[in-house]
């Protein structure tokens, strides 16, 4: 996926806001998925761990669920399953406030919607939810009821139920 040298997936931005975490939380550990390789802990003076490509949904799930948060700083993404995913997980996300991904993320109850490249704001929200453990438990709560709610089998078999039989009337 070569995040870091895709310009459009935000990396120049996560770097700067990281050496601001990592002169604020000195034991904050990057990681990054997707690529499997990169020599930017010294960039950004935080150790980071390429994880590589997962192709089960296994791995992912156990990835997602390991992780404090999510940050997606993508200038353009349509969807955002990378923060789907992880809200399904219970992991709370930070992204910019102008993408697909605002769909998804209740601001400050699911994790951060923050002013569109704003580097400065996204060192601080990472740096407030990794601070505060009972709010980001309270965030990790909100993603999962959030994901059940929206993406269940449950909820989404009722919603084709509810399409389909208005379509037959």
């Amino acid at each position: 996926m070569d995040g870091t040298n895709n310009k459009n997936k935000g990396w120049d931005l996560l770097s700067k806001a990281l050496k601001i975490v990592a002169s604020k939380l000195p034991n904050a550990i990057a990681v990054i998925f997707g690529q499997s390789y990169g020599n930017h802990s010294d960039e950004i003076n935080m150790p980071i761990i390429y994880i590589g490509k997962l192709n089960d949904p296994q791995s992912l799930a156990m990835l997602y669920s390991a992780a404090d948060i999510t940050v997606v700083p993508s200038r353009m993404e349509s969807f955002g399953q990378t923060a789907s995913e992880s809200i399904s997980c219970g992991t709370p996300v930070i992204a910019f406030d102008c993408t697909g991904i605002r769909d998804l993320i209740i601001h400050n109850k699911t994790g951060f919607l923050v002013e569109p490249y704003n580097y400065i704001y996204l060192s601080k929200f990472i740096i407030e939810i990794l601070q505060n453990n009972s709010k980001m438990n309270i965030f990790k709560i909100a993603c999962r009821e959030r994901a059940v709610k929206l993406w269940s089998y449950k909820s989404i078999s009722r919603k084709y139920f509810d399409l389909y039989s208005k379509v037959l009337n």
